[in-house]
């Protein structure tokens, strides 16, 4: 039996093994899937090598140790390269660790497919700057929004973001409340909030928003949002499409989605 896991600081609930257990099942095949918690950095690494030391064939990574998932893999694929984290980890047939990261892949699918949301020449808000912006901007970016604009508590993030992956200036900048321009659509990639005044301000801006986290509180916010007419979907769908990406990385077989993410959203 195949060996599998997720590992990252905080996911004794994770979904990826009923994911990833449910998408074998459509193939037949049989696989372990654990979960697996590191502290830091450095139990991050030892576990990873101990995981491949040990017959493990892939691991989903997720938060904090996407960037060092990144930085410990020899082979670097090409979205890794891109978004410089990376998300899954497998080992090539000449025992070298390879990293591509499926996250931006993964919220395109479900935004354009599953939810219809087209961002071309549409202006985007993101609110937060950690490492999973890093992940995702430039597979928004390649959609041709008319721009893409950041709030975060700290604008060095900001700058740091648009100089490390070389980002237009004119096409991501940094957002104030006095911006007169129009928002499409709310990407929020912040740590789950249900502060009242900053739900207030995503209703007044009568756009469309999207959280890439998927837990009841989020729920709960989407639900506010849209009993006041303001558009909004959770991340679940994200998480299934990113993690259908990892498992033909690692299975050469491509899952189909809409079971799973309809099983999954029946019982949140």
């Amino acid at each position: 039996m195949q060996k599998f896991a997720v590992i990252g600081r905080g996911i004794q609930h994770s979904l990826s093994p009923i994911i990833h257990q449910q998408f074998a099942k459509q193939f037949n095949i049989k696989l372990d899937y654990q979960i697996i918690e590191a502290v830091d950095n450095q139990d991050f690494t030892n576990k990873v090598f101990a995981f491949f030391a040990t017959g493990g064939v892939g691991l989903s990574v997720t938060s904090p140790f996407k960037q060092q998932a990144y930085e410990l893999a020899k082979y670097k694929h090409v979205n890794a390269l891109s978004s410089k984290s990376g998300n899954t980890l497998w080992k090539n047939n000449n025992n070298v660790l390879q990293v591509e990261n499926t996250d931006g892949n993964g919220l395109l699918t479900d935004l354009k497919t599953n939810n219809n949301l087209d961002i071309s020449n549409k202006i985007l808000l993101i609110l937060g700057c950690g490492g999973v912006v890093f992940n995702i901007i430039k597979f928004l970016l390649a959609e041709k929004p008319k721009a893409i604009l950041i709030s975060n508590r700290t604008q060095h993030k900001i700058f740091q973001l648009i100089k490390n992956l070389r980002l237009d200036n004119n096409k991501v900048t940094h957002f104030t409340e006095q911006s007169k321009q129009k928002i499409d659509l709310v990407v929020d990639c912040r740590v789950p909030t249900d502060d009242i005044a900053t739900i207030n301000k995503i209703i007044s801006y009568n756009c469309t928003y999207y959280n890439l986290g998927y837990t009841t509180q989020i729920n709960n916010i989407c639900g506010l949002l849209t009993k006041n007419n303001t558009p909004a979907f959770d991340g679940l769908g994200m998480l299934v499409e990113q993690a259908a990406l990892q498992f033909y990385l690692w299975h050469s077989k491509r899952p189909k989605t809409s079971y799973i993410l309809d099983h999954l959203k029946s019982n949140s």
